[in-house]
């Protein structure tokens, strides 16, 4: 996704923002920019609601405690900031009534693009009553009406049953199920893709229907909803995408691709088709002026790019991108003077071959509705259709819909 560092959304982005205060039947929510000072509190919060939130959080070698110290959120901190000013996310505090609540975000996998993903975390104490969908509702309005994002994504465990309800509550879309989609708790989990457009602006935003849903007297009062769903036994991590893993996302991303490129040279095949022997290969300076042109109208950037060969001669590209949390999106582009099916089907098929091979726990390719060429070769290689998520991705300047076509290495239990 080429965009111009200087984009007026990365502006909008670094500027430190606090939305609210809103009352909600005599409580007060507000969102501000997170303080080093905060760490006391997340600290208390997050060691006393460990059996809420473990089962939610990214599967680590660390402790609890260790995981929640003085020192590890002074590096998370620095992380959010960091990531705040590279245009990857804008961080919030979450303050009930004047005291640290929990924490908030919008993030983007891809920098200046115009969808980002909403996450949520919350204190025990304070997610009835209607609080958290206040809080989601907060930054649906600030993501389309400040920041003029057409998309809003969440994602949720789908055993997370306090998690989707909050999803719906706000109003979001159920889009797709994503097999093996993130590693928390000790093992990789399916979550549920939710998406809100512009469409969905209810008159007076999300926060105001929100909060007047919250009242007593009214028929949509939060304790038919999520209250439901939360039970007796109150969870702290309302889970609207994975929070807490995308404190390291930057982090994660580049020393994956650092571990992948610091490798030998890579060649892999043969496969041999009609039209000769197609082969993988790392890149070489020779290949960049055939491959820009080939990849021109291709509207993304791979992060992992190889070259690919038939019968010896460069024709083609084949990529991996969006690498994160073991998993990668797969794409390929071949010469159209030479391209066949067959040909575009074994060089995907080496690369996601490859993707396995260093450790990629999940492969999906983004197929644009009434692409057959796309779907017949998600198809051909195992991929399985998981959902149509709404407006996904540019084509031509327009974001259009998508199929979501992923494959794993074992589904089993997913």
């Amino acid at each position: 996704m080429r965009r111009s560092a200087k984009s007026p959304l990365l502006g909008l982005i670094a500027k430190n923002t606090t939305l609210g205060p809103v009352d909600v039947n005599g409580r007060t929510v507000l969102l501000r920019p997170p303080r080093i000072s905060d760490g006391a509190d997340w600290r208390r919060i997050r060691l006393r609601d460990r059996e809420f939130n473990e089962a939610a959080a990214p599967t680590s070698t660390l402790d609890w405690d260790e995981r929640h110290n003085h020192d590890h959120w002074a590096r998370n901190y620095m992380m959010l900031k960091r990531a705040q000013r590279e245009g990857r996310r804008v961080p919030f505090a979450v303050e009930i009534d004047g005291r640290f609540a929990g924490e908030s975000a919008l993030t983007w996998a891809e920098v200046g693009s115009g969808s980002a993903e909403l996450a949520l975390w919350l204190d025990t104490t304070v997610v009835r009553g209607g609080l958290s969908t206040v809080v989601t509702g907060l930054i649906a309005d600030y993501a389309f009406t400040t920041l003029g994002l057409p998309v809003v994504t969440g994602s949720t465990a789908t055993e997370n049953k306090a998690g989707n309800a909050l999803a719906l509550a706000l109003g979001m879309h159920p889009e797709a199920t994503m097999a093996s989609f993130f590693d928390a708790g000790g093992r990789r989990k399916a979550y549920n893709w939710y998406t809100l457009t512009t469409d969905d602006i209810p008159d007076g935003g999300f926060a105001a229907r929100a909060v007047e849903r919250a009242r007593p007297h009214s028929a949509q009062a939060q304790d038919s909803s999520t209250d439901k769903a939360w039970g007796s036994r109150v969870p702290a991590s309302i889970k609207i995408g994975a929070y807490a893993a995308k404190y390291a996302v930057v982090s994660t991303v580049q020393q994956q691709l650092q571990r992948v490129r610091r490798a030998p040279t890579v060649n892999r095949g043969p496969k041999t088709v009609a039209a000769g022997v197609v082969t993988l290969r790392s890149r070489r300076k020779s290949d960049a002026a055939p491959i820009a042109e080939w990849m021109r109208g291709v509207e993304v950037d791979p992060e992992l790019p190889f070259a690919i060969d038939l019968n010896g001669t460069l024709v083609g590209q084949a990529w991996l991108r969006q690498i994160y949390n073991l998993t990668a999106e797969l794409g390929v582009v071949v010469d159209p003077r030479t391209a066949t099916p067959e040909l575009t089907t074994a060089a995907a098929e080496l690369m996601l071959n490859y993707a396995f091979e260093v450790g990629c726990e999940r492969v999906w390719i983004p197929v644009l509705v009434a692409d057959d060429d796309t779907r017949n070769l998600a198809e051909q290689l195992g991929l399985t259709n998981e959902g149509t998520l709404t407006q996904f991705r540019p084509v031509g300047g327009v974001r259009k819909d998508h199929e979501l076509w992923a494959i794993t290495p074992n589904i089993t239990g997913q």
